[in-house]
């Protein structure tokens, strides 16, 4: 891995997962209203428990 291009998936990949999950928590917010935060309570972690 010494070429620079070889990190580009360790950096990118990461941002897309969270902006995916940014995405999805918007969009299910809207669509499920109160039951998203009671499934939201119990789950709290959105991509790594424990991380975010």
């Amino acid at each position: 891995m010494t070429h620079p291009l070889s990190y580009f998936y360790a950096v990118y990949l990461p941002l897309l997962l969270v902006h995916r999950a940014r995405r999805d928590e918007t969009r299910c917010r809207a669509k499920y209203g109160a039951a998203w935060d009671t499934y939201r309570a119990a789950v709290p972690a959105r991509i790594l428990p424990g991380v975010w």
